[in-house]
């Protein structure tokens, strides 16, 4: 549940509570209450304005390029990969993965591993992430975008449809008709620092 506000607010040390800290000023309500809009709905100029940090509340939908470097050790990809997934998770940013990755990333890291590490490894992800749906409307929304490879489409669709802010991934050419913003591994850590 987000709480919204008006005026001067801070971000609290537990992103994962979305609460914010209010300065001189009151808490207006909740937006099922309210209609008002939470500080994760500005944009991101408005951000820097309103809390001096570009990058609060920025929710992420993870790339499966991204993950495939981290899981299968992709050196020397997996390192500034891990790097920005760790700044992510630091700075308690929303780590989404498409549900489509998660059966591609089980796949190959079963190949890769077995089953038994596969499954504790996709457990962990799914325990430490949230999930960006796809369904028919996802499915069908994708076709209509202006992108090359399908499953990028797709991956783009499920953040658009779940209200991201950005896409990590290393693969900015396919993302080029993004509507999003899109980041590269080495970006966004430098971006977070």
């Amino acid at each position: 549940m987000d709480i919204f506000c008006l005026g001067v607010v801070r971000p609290t040390l537990s992103r994962a509570s979305q609460v914010l800290e209010v300065t001189n000023q009151t808490v207006v309500g909740t937006r099922e209450h309210t209609g008002h809009l939470s500080v994760t709905d500005l944009s991101i100029p408005d951000r820097i304005q309103l809390l001096g940090d570009p990058f609060f509340g920025l929710d992420v939908l993870v790339d499966t390029n991204i993950w495939l470097d981290i899981l299968l050790v992709r050196e020397p990809l997996a390192a500034v990969s891990a790097k920005a997934l760790s700044l992510l998770d630091a700075r308690e940013h929303g780590i989404f993965v498409g549900a489509t990755t998660v059966t591609t990333l089980f796949y190959l890291h079963e190949k890769a591993k077995d089953r038994t590490t596969a499954r504790s490894t996709l457990r962990s992800l799914l325990d430490r992430t949230r999930v960006a749906p796809v369904d028919g409307d996802v499915l069908r929304h994708a076709w209509s975008l202006d992108f090359d490879d399908y499953e990028v489409a797709v991956l783009h669709g499920a953040a658009e449809a779940t209200n991201l802010d950005a896409i990590l991934t290393r693969d900015a050419r396919g993302f080029s008709a993004a509507s999003l913003r899109i980041y590269a591994p080495d970006e966004l850590v430098a971006a977070l620092r």
